[in-house]
């Protein structure tokens, strides 16, 4: 009898994120900087600081024109925005690349080497590649508020040092339901609704997402005024020194979990009573 199919929609533009100190960088196409790869972060800088390195690389960097994404990343100054503190996931052209450089009468291809360097190279630039056609994020609205969509994106752990995904929650709550001065907002509860019971119903578990006697105590208390995200960083925790994006949120008070408190103002209590889920969940008797 088929199944009640419904689109996956993330609620911020799906982009990467570049910079030195990532696993994308625009750079990477010119032969002069692929052996400087392979430095440390502060002696790559260092090495790029120097005036005959950079000419040598912004020459050859403005001979390559790579097609498609990669030409993107290259050379796709209009597309490309510093990330600012706190995220600005709705940008206006004049703060891209391009519209910078037109701003400061400079080349966009300089002014994005030296945006590079900054902050002893882990400067980071958004790049969003789908679902920002018209500049805005009217488009994805009409999706999110769509009875046959739900929110949500996932690369299940790849790309971690390049997207910074695990935010989209927070995104939702602040951007869409209290920040957004570029077109509507959302109602809050629809936001709430969109990223609880809503989402967890599809999937066959309905004994959650809603404050109801029976239902598990799984519950965010949340300082909607305070809720922030702050720009994600690059730390390197992972196996053989690989690095990965972590970007923390505050306004979070208190995480229940099965009525257990697992975080406590943001940190972690190191309470784990979680389980692995198989198969739908019955809603309470």
């Amino acid at each position: 009898q088929g199944a009640h199919a419904r689109a996956q929609v993330a609620v911020r533009p799906v982009g990467v994120l570049v910079g030195l100190a990532a696993s994308v960088s625009p750079l990477s196409r010119a032969p002069s900087y692929k052996p400087l790869r392979r430095l440390p972060l502060a002696e790559r800088v260092a090495a790029l600081r120097q005036p005959e390195v950079r000419a040598r690389i912004l020459a050859e960097h403005a001979e390559l024109h790579p097609a498609d994404f990669p030409g993107l990343i290259h050379e796709g100054f209009e597309r490309m925005y510093p990330l600012t503190d706190p995220p600005d996931y709705e940008p206006t052209p004049e703060r891209s690349v391009a519209g910078l450089a037109a701003a400061a009468g400079r080349d966009g291809r300089e002014l994005l080497y030296d945006m590079l360097l900054e902050d002893g190279g882990t400067r980071l630039l958004y790049v969003p590649i789908m679902n920002y056609a018209r500049g805005n994020l009217d488009d994805l609205r009409e999706m999110m508020a769509s009875e046959n969509s739900l929110f949500g994106l996932s690369d299940a752990g790849a790309h971690c040092n390049t997207v910074s995904d695990g935010s989209f929650p927070t995104s939702a709550l602040t951007h869409w339901t209290r920040d957004r001065s570029r077109g509507e907002q959302l109602p809050l509860e629809f936001v709430v609704h969109g990223q609880t019971q809503r989402t967890a119903a599809h999937v066959g578990w309905l004994d959650r997402g809603v404050l109801a006697p029976g239902y598990l105590a799984d519950v965010n208390v949340i300082d909607h005024d305070a809720l922030a995200l702050p720009p994600p960083t690059l730390v390197s925790d992972l196996p053989a020194g690989g690095t990965r994006l972590m970007q923390r949120a505050t306004g979070y008070v208190t995480t229940l979990k099965r009525g257990h408190t697992i975080a406590e103002g943001g940190e972690l209590t190191g309470e784990l009573p979680g389980r692995l889920q198989r198969g739908s969940r019955p809603a309470p008797a």
